[in-house]
């Protein structure tokens, strides 16, 4: 809580000082007298969105946490596979140990020491899978993260806006400064403008 509100003091600083330099030199700056007090209010050009909008919307993170949650449910049931396989496997051992299926005690000892093997085999398995599932969940967030930040700072050249600003991380702003849906259509129209049709 503390590292979010000296993030957004910050971010405020930061804000004053970049409109407070750029009005310097228009001479535009409004002046408010009160109780023989002159206050200057330095406009500045900034904008804001709604990031989990835009990553809920944005096309490109759609398709790519889809393929990772196919990803991470193929693994799922597959881990389940081999746990449902291992206790049948226990189970017909405890069951042949029971009706004195073992002719010798090296023959029961053999049948344990495969099953220790393939219950250490799954677990190795499952590990790697995780591992991999971890690994490529951070390769999206990389990917969608620097798609947005691509397209942001093109989209500030265009529009000549001095900042973007992410709703609740630093203060409070007037809803018609909110351009979250311009950023989601702007998204959307260029990664459709680099993806192949799909028949």
């Amino acid at each position: 809580m503390k590292k979010s509100i000296l993030a957004a003091g910050a971010v405020a600083l930061l804000l004053s000082a970049s409109c407070s330099e750029k009005s310097s030199n228009d001479g535009g700056a409004l002046k408010v007298n009160s109780d023989s007090t002159t206050v200057s209010a330095n406009p500045c050009n900034f904008r804001y969105i709604d990031l989990e909008q835009v990553f809920q919307n944005y096309n490109l993170a759609k398709e790519l946490n889809l393929e990772l949650q196919k990803e991470t449910l193929s693994i799922e049931n597959q881990a389940r596979q081999k746990q449902a396989d291992l206790q049948q496997r226990g189970a017909n051992v405890q069951s042949k140990y029971q009706n004195n299926g073992y002719l010798s005690q090296a023959s029961l000892e053999a049948d344990m020491q495969d099953l220790q093997k393939r219950e250490a085999a799954a677990n190795d398995w499952l590990n790697t899978h995780q591992n991999r599932i971890a690994n490529m969940g951070l390769e999206v967030q990389k990917r969608i993260a620097d798609s947005i930040k691509n397209f942001m700072a093109d989209y500030i050249k265009v529009y000549g806006y001095d900042a973007i600003l992410i709703d609740g991380q630093a203060g409070f702003f007037k809803p018609e400064l909110d351009v979250t849906q311009d950023i989601i259509e702007g998204l959307n129209a260029r990664y459709a403008a680099t993806t192949p049709e799909k028949k």
